[in-house]
């Protein structure tokens, strides 16, 4: 099950045309055993189709691994052999790669690298050699923010190899609106021109900030006995967060 921002309850996953591409594209790469990259500024829905696509498989089929750091190839081949026999690895480079190979050899998998952008050069010509290496074994799903694409762009032979790649952007502000009522209870009947006003003030259209507004509000209104959003709620939440500036 997919997790919202905060464990946020009653949030749904709101397909946007971004959202439909990437999960489309993915289905794709999945068949062809092929190398993608979702990649986008923070808070436009990367993660949550990557997520989505995830949860679709079936546990023996899938490994999911987050870059927290600049990882080198040791540390991300034994990650990913972790993750895909609940077994901890402390395995040199080679020797985890010819483990890894002996694990893909038994079934297929996906491989998703969530925080992509902290990849090294040296671990992309890794990946890039160990999907060479074992053709149709596994496919790889890169996930990051937009220094990805330049981070990519260094390795014209990884470059080559991407099959169906979906980019983020913000969302269609004509289409906000909708896009929220979708998203949580406290929109369906809120006025339009409110959401417009917090997008204005506050969101910038990034469905990112508009989760970490949503968890606010959505506490604001639970005290107060709301169902949905008032301008005072939105006024409240908006001021708990501008301290940090993150958004217009």
């Amino acid at each position: 099950m997919i997790e919202h921002y905060l464990g946020l309850e009653d949030a749904r996953v709101v397909q946007t045309p971004r959202f439909l591409l990437a999960m489309e594209n993915m289905r794709g790469v999945i068949l062809r055993r092929a190398i993608t990259v979702l990649w986008g500024d923070p808070g436009h829905g990367k993660t949550i189709a990557g997520r989505a696509t995830f949860e679709g498989l079936s546990p023996e089929e899938r490994c999911w691994i987050k870059l927290t750091t600049r990882a080198n190839p040791r540390v991300i081949t034994n990650t990913i052999l972790h993750m895909l026999t609940g077994v901890e690895h402390d395995e040199t480079r080679w020797a985890s790669a010819r483990t890894l190979g002996r694990e893909l050899a038994r079934r297929p998998v996906t491989i998703f690298v969530d925080e992509a952008q902290n990849l090294s050069i040296e671990s992309i010509e890794f990946l890039r050699w160990l999907h060479e290496e074992h053709p149709g074994r596994f496919a790889l799903i890169l996930i990051g923010g937009s220094q990805l694409h330049g981070r990519l762009a260094r390795s014209p032979q990884l470059t080559r190899r991407v099959f169906q790649p979906t980019r983020f952007k913000p969302l269609d502000p004509r289409h906000l609106d909708g896009y929220l009522r979708t998203f949580h209870p406290i929109y369906k009947d809120a006025e339009a021109q409110l959401i417009t006003y917090v997008d204005q003030r506050h969101c910038d259209c990034n469905f990112g900030f508009w989760a970490r507004f949503t968890a606010s509000a959505y506490d604001l209104c639970r005290e107060r006995g709301l169902k949905t959003l008032s301008g005072e709620v939105a006024d409240i939440a908006i001021g708990r967060h501008d301290e940090w500036g993150l958004a217009a």
